[in-house]
């Protein structure tokens, strides 16, 4: 049975993302949560925890083969790929840098 998991009120959530890990596709409608308690949770579709880290041990660029729409996420050891497409060309490079912003600041 998987996890399931319920973001906290004040956690800063992307919604509607597609998740990836290379090629194989994990999430069509998945979700970063940055939680308040300094985590990054990545769920799938339904709700479901694909993987979670300290965003102190999170490592993120921006792809330029897709015009730094997509993310890649290294969540210690292991690397996804996240991407706000639906949200058209504008909105995932403004995803893209809001999540960007955020890992950045938990690094200290």
């Amino acid at each position: 049975m998987t996890e399931s998991f319920t973001p906290d009120v004040d956690d800063t959530v992307f919604s509607d993302l597609l998740i990836g890990k290379g090629l194989k596709p994990l999430a069509q409608h998945g979700a970063a949560v940055f939680g308040t308690n300094g985590m990054l949770t990545l769920l799938g579709t339904n709700g479901d925890v694909i993987d979670s880290a300290p965003l102190s041990e999170v490592t993120a660029k921006r792809s330029v083969i897709t015009g730094g729409q997509t993310l890649s996420l290294l969540l210690g050891d292991r690397k996804y790929n996240a991407s706000a497409k639906h949200a058209g060309p504008v909105g995932a490079i403004k995803a893209a840098k809001q999540m960007m912003g955020l890992i950045e600041s938990h690094k200290s």
